[in-house]
């Protein structure tokens, strides 16, 4: 998935020519690849295919957003004269961080039915969790809005929905380590621009991958990172049994930790304990059906 409505001009076109390099030099036969842009719909060119064709038009399609939440340059400062238009812009930036978690779980709903675990690549500069709290006073009139929460709300249903399909997250931010060089950028700014990233990845036992400069060295290694896994599970307790089969779930915390010393795990952070539906084999009306409705076609 290409953020383009969080991506700078010079960091589209890198994208655009890593996924060309990686789809003629990288891409295996039997890979089922998507590429898709959360600033747009998904169309014909946007399904998983192991063509090559198709793949390099959507890739085509890869353009700078001009009405995204970052400007050309990655670290375009905002100029607000007063505190309202700080507030507009907030709440403007708000909206695109909403449209764009909004594009991911369409995608993951539509990856929900595919077998095994499957892994989903960001390229973004930005996703904003926490939106200040603004009190303005404009000729007697007070706003008042915490435009945190929603956001919150949305991060957290995504990874809920992300973690039930087996969904893995890898994020990359192509701004990689040059920050530095720019002038009145703090690291406390770079931070909380990138602390929605590596929280989706984080959660959902994927990579977060934010210093590297070249960005097909960073797609490399997410792309690799699902080749070897375990797969784990166990049985619930009692009473968490109990919990799945009442009436209000519960969300629980899953920490796995091993005693081999540098060796660490990531995993899905947790589970709600609402049950699973009752499978049963689908039939072929009922896989023509689940073809015609899914966010994909497969080619």
């Amino acid at each position: 998935m290409v953020d383009d409505l969080a991506l700078s001009f010079p960091n589209t076109v890198r994208i655009r020519e890593t996924l060309r390099k990686w789809v003629d030099e990288e891409m295996l036969p039997g890979d089922l690849v998507a590429v898709i842009l959360t600033g747009s719909g998904i169309g014909s060119l946007q399904q998983f295919t192991g063509n090559k064709q198709i793949l390099h038009a959507a890739i085509d399609r890869i353009r700078f957003n001009v009405s995204g939440r970052v400007g050309a340059s990655s670290y375009t400062q905002v100029s607000a004269i007063s505190a309202l238009s700080l507030y507009l812009e907030e709440e403007r930036s708000r909206g695109l961080v909403l449209g764009t978690l909004g594009a991911i779980r369409y995608v993951i709903n539509g990856m929900e039915a595919l077998a095994g675990r499957k892994n989903l690549i960001l390229f973004s500069e930005s996703l904003v969790m926490n939106f200040d709290s603004y009190e303005v006073s404009d000729a007697g009139a007070v706003f008042s809005m915490n435009l945190s929460d929603s956001t919150k709300d949305r991060i957290h249903s995504l990874l809920q929905d992300a973690n039930r399909a087996a969904v893995v997250i890898h994020t990359i931010d192509p701004r990689g380590g040059s920050w530095g060089a720019y002038m009145d950028v703090s690291s406390a700014d770079i931070a909380i621009s990138r602390e929605g990233l590596a929280f989706m990845a984080q959660k959902t036992g994927g990579l977060f991958l934010q210093h590297h400069n070249f960005v097909d060295v960073a797609l490399q290694e997410a792309t690799k990172d699902g080749e070897i896994y375990y797969l784990i599970g166990y049985q619930p307790d009692a009473t968490t049994i109990a919990e799945m089969q009442g009436d209000k779930p519960k969300y629980h915390n899953i920490e796995i930790r091993v005693k081999r010393r540098g060796v660490h795990v990531r995993s899905r952070s947790g589970f709600f304990t609402v049950p699973e539906d009752q499978y049963e084999p689908p039939t072929r009306r009922d896989r023509m059906i689940q073809a015609l409705q899914s966010a994909f076609c497969f080619r």
